[in-house]
Parts: structure tokens; C-alpha cells; sequence
């Protein structure tokens, strides 16, 4: 099942392809695909928490294994049913669902002193890629490993990346549960995109 209110409204992320660009909205900024700085319609690091509104609520039938406001103020949020092997739900906009898509596949990778794992939804020609990483930044004997942990978006065309959104953490993000998506899935063997990693330079950044 495919319901998009806007179609492929989520490619107002910044472009980087060299061939033809996306549509976008019209307050979208071409620029490289890198993790974005908070939107016009996100709020400062003093705002309290907020949920998302109900339109991204996962069915009575559904479990949330992802789901955050990103940085550009849009909501992105993963559903699947725990029963098992039969997928899930994919759903994006603002204050209410601009794109759905059903499907959807699964992968995770372990790294050293961390690991990732991707929920990915395709949709003519893109591939829209909910992700949770933590990775090591420090690997000097005795000290703290110091993880830098990302949370996000990341759209795809062929294989080029588009852009790329951390979630806000002011807005009281649901990292990726592994767990539900390994019931709702058959695990991949490799991840999707490993794109996701210039979000480490964005987390390293905010620490300074």
C-alpha cells in the first residue's frame, strides 16, 4: 500500500547528486548532504519535550520501533507488527502524514564498542532509511570509549545520498528498537547505506 498526500515531499532535503534534483519544497535549499541544522519550524534546546502528533500513532495492531521530530521540524516514524515476518509502516510529514509507504526491510551491523541498525522503505526510485548508530570515538587503552550516538534519516537515489536528518533530541526521540524490527523482518546482510556515518561528525560537533 502506497498513500503519499505530497508526493516525495520528504526530498525537501538538501540535494547532492549531480544529475537531476528532486522536487523540493518551496523553502528547500540545495546544498551538500550533510545532517541539516534545526528548521525554521523547530524550536531552541530550551523547548520541553514534545510527542509526535497522533497521525504517526502505530495501529493497535503495530509496535513504534522508530519515531522523532527531525531537525528540519518534520516527524518520521516506523510501525511493525510484533506477531512477526510481516513488515511494517513507514510514515513522514509535519503536522500530519505527507508519505506512507508499507514494506519495508531490515538490517544491522556490529561495530567496535558500538553497532547500527536500519529500517529501509523504497518508493520510485528512493529509499527512505531510519537509522540508530553508536559508534567509538576514543580507542586510547584505559579511557572512556566515548560513543557518539546518532539518530535519523537517510534518503537515498540509486545509490547516491540525497540527505541526510538527525532526530532533535528536544523532542523525545524513539531510537530504532532492534528487537521489534528483528520480529517484523527477515535481517539483511548488510546495511543499506553506510552514509549515515557523516552523522558522527555532527554529534562530535555538538559536544564542543
Amino acid at each position: 500500500m502506497r498513500r503519499a498526500l505530497a508526493p516525495l515531499a520528504l526530498l525537501s532535503l538538501a540535494a547532492c547528486s549531480s544529475g537531476t534534483e528532486p522536487p523540493a519544497e518551496p523553502d528547500a535549499q540545495a546544498g551538500e548532504a550533510t545532517p541539516t541544522q534545526p528548521g525554521g519550524d523547530a524550536v531552541s534546546e530550551a523547548s520541553t519535550v514534545e510527542s509526535l502528533p497522533a497521525a504517526f500513532d502505530c495501529g493497535p495492531s503495530q509496535s513504534t520501533v522508530f519515531a522523532c521530530r527531525l531537525e528540519n521540524g518534520k516527524r518520521v516514524a516506523v510501525c511493525a507488527d510484533p506477531a512477526g515476518g510481516k513488515g511494517g509502516t513507514y510514515r513522514y510529514g509535519g503536522s500530519g502524514v505527507e508519505l506512507e509507504l508499507d514494506g519495508g526491510e531490515y538490517a544491522r551491523v556490529a561495530y567496535s564498542g558500538g553497532g547500527e541498525s536500519q529500517v529501509a522503505f523504497a518508493n520510485e526510485g528512493y529509499r527512505y532509511i531510519a537509522f540508530s548508530r553508536v559508534v567509538r570515538t576514543n580507542f586510547t587503552p584505559g579511557e572512556p570509549n566515548e560513543p557518539a550516538m546518532s539518530d535519523g534519516l537517510a534518503v537515498l537515489r540509486g545509490d547516491g545520498l540525497v540527505g541526510l536528518h538527525l532526530c532533535d533530541a528536544g523532542f523525545d526521540p524513539r531510537p530504532l528498537d532492534a528487537a521489534l524490527a528483528s520480529t517484523a523482518w527477515q535481517e539483511q546482510g548488510d546495511l543499506f547505506t553506510y552514509e549515515t556515518e557523516r552523522a558522527d561528525a555532527a554529534v562530535m560537533e555538538k559536544r564542543r
